[in-house]
């Protein structure tokens, strides 16, 4: 029960004049008076459980109220409530900040008034509507802030009923100026996208999922295709436009499908397709497949471009290549073949100026000292100094010997008319007398037979390389092993020099070894250079023992 005495006294004032007015009950007999107060005072505590159940009530109904309030005042959307005559009689929070004025500003103004002047006829309308036959409406309308500036919005009223009968109407108030934006742009994208598509040189076409049918095409897509209307070629995939198979000799429709799986995947794809136009002519071109996504529907925009011509140009650009590649081939070989010459004709000059020059100057030379002892013989025990002077004209002889056997060795040696092995083992002795290096030869061959142009290249070979070691490598000892392994003879000239780097060997440096590599290339073999700075340099010479039939 309440605690108020005030209240207690008016409560039970307006019981006592509600009990005058009442019948009074009829006697049922008399009650023992224990029972009376005992039945008063049970009603006494069901009343204050029920005050107390009201308490709860109320203040169950208040946080409600509160909740609701808040949630009112701060919900996303503004909400008004106005009088059937069009007077704001409520509005949230949210509502306020929309039209940028305090709230209780608000209260008891024409919403009409915030209407752009050219809607509000509409505006009266629509309200009248909603008031008559209490129907639920939506429309949009533009709404003048306080700062001039309009918001675009979606209107949503109810009319309401009170209990007394009097009509009002409710509001949910929506801006939707942002999303008016992004749709007007979005609808110029579009309107361009659809331009372009239309307009573009390029064939265009869209391909739709489950069946990955052509959905449209453009006026250039009609024109390649050789179709009439976008109608015959929508609801068809590209293989039904493809031959049945593809240069690849795979069948166009599951190769179609792969492509497509891969554009899906990748985001885009690009590759190369054969088509078939309407009249049954073929021609290959360039597919491009790009995923999109417009109204959260995913499809393949499809751009095809004839290459047909480009195709041709590389054809013939290939033939030409192949052409060219064959005439520096047959040129190279050609000139392999004039150097082979070049050199067999200078290695027959070397031979024949040796040969004369040991038979004609040795001649010489010998009548010389044979004249020479003559003199002696004759007139050396009357003449000292004549014996003095032939001494030191057989000295001269001498030195003209060696030098005419250096002469005729360097042009020939003659220990290549025994064979490849002693020819090269004579290099060894004489790179070693020259330069005062070792030089060692290591082969378990005693003769190696070979015609005598692969004989005199390969000894030129050998020659060459032990110049280049004398010259550059600053080395102190060189090693040459000769091999035969199944039907290749092996040079192998190595020595523990300077090195170089190869990948930086100016062209004047690699003369000798690009003469070397042409003359193993004219007896079909090939050369292997290994070298590090520091650590010395290998190069190793591999031939056949007999030429090839084609060079024979």
């Amino acid at each position: 029960m309440s605690n108020n005495p005030g209240e207690h006294d008016s409560l039970r004032a307006i019981a006592e004049v509600k009990l005058a007015h009442c019948t009074p009950p009829q006697a049922v007999g008399t009650r023992p008076i224990e029972d009376v107060l005992h039945e008063l005072h049970v009603y006494q505590i069901e009343l204050e459980m029920q005050n107390e159940t009201l308490k709860q009530t109320q203040l169950t109904l208040e946080e409600s109220r509160d909740r609701y309030m808040y949630l009112y005042d701060f919900a996303p959307i503004g909400c008004f409530t106005l009088t059937d005559a069009g007077l704001i009689f409520e509005v949230n929070l949210t509502g306020a900040a929309l039209l940028q004025m305090d709230r209780s500003k608000l209260l008891q103004c024409r919403f009409a008034q915030f209407i752009v002047p050219e809607q509000r006829d509409y505006w009266y309308r629509r309200i009248l509507c909603a008031l008559q036959l209490g129907e639920a409406k939506h429309f949009e309308l533009s709404l003048i802030r306080a700062d001039g500036t309009t918001i675009d919005t979606r209107i949503d009223c109810l009319r309401m009923k009170s209990i007394h009968g009097e009509c009002s109407v409710r509001i949910a108030l929506t801006n939707i100026t942002d999303h008016k934006r992004v749709k007007k742009a979005l609808n110029e994208s579009a309107l361009r996208y659809q331009l372009l598509f239309e307009n573009s040189r390029n064939a265009l076409m869209t391909l739709a999922p489950p069946s990955w049918h052509f959905t449209s095409a453009n006026k250039a897509t009609l024109q390649l295709f050789g179709a009439t209307s976008v109608t015959e070629l929508t609801a068809i995939g590209p293989w039904d436009l493809s031959p049945s198979q593809q240069p690849d000799g795979r069948l166009s429709r599951d190769k179609a499908q792969e492509m497509i799986s891969i554009a899906m995947r990748e985001g885009s794809h690009l590759f190369e397709w054969e088509y078939q136009r309407s009249d049954g002519q073929t021609f290959a071109s360039e597919v491009q497949l790009i995923r999109m996504e417009l109204d959260k529907e995913t499809f393949l925009l499809t751009t095809v471009q004839d290459i047909s011509e480009r195709k041709k140009l590389e054809n013939k650009i290939r033939e030409s290549r192949q052409l060219l590649r064959k005439e520096i081939r047959e040129s190279r070989q050609l000139m392999r073949e004039l150097a082979k010459r070049n050199e067999l004709l200078r290695e027959d000059e070397r031979k024949y100026i040796a040969r004369e020059v040991h038979d004609e100057l040795g001649q010489i030379l010998t009548a010389l000292r044979m004249d020479i002892t003559w003199i002696n013989l004759s007139f050396g025990e009357q003449n000292e100094e004549l014996v003095s002077k032939t001494q030191r004209m057989n000295a001269l002889l001498d030195q003209a010997s060696r030098a005419v056997r250096n002469i005729v060795s360097n042009l020939r040696p003659t220990a290549l008319d025994i064979g490849l092995v002693p020819a090269i083992g004579w290099l060894c002795n004489e790179f070693s007398a020259h330069t005062g290096r070792n030089c060692v030869l290591h082969t378990v061959e005693k003769h190696i037979d070979l015609d005598e142009d692969r004989s005199v290249a390969i000894f030129r070979i050998v020659q060459e390389l032990l110049t280049n070691v004398a010259r550059h490598a600053a080395a102190n000892n060189v090693e040459i092993h000769l091999s035969r392994q199944a039907g290749d003879l092996h040079v192998q000239v190595r020595d523990d020099g300077k090195g170089f780097d190869t990948e930086a060997t100016t062209i004047n440096e690699s003369f000798g070894l690009l003469g070397i590599r042409e003359r193993a290339l004219a007896l079909e073999g090939y050369v292997k250079v290994l070298s590090t700075p520091g650590q010395g340099t290998s190069v190793t010479i591999v031939v056949p023992t007999e030429p090839s039939q084609d060079q024979s």
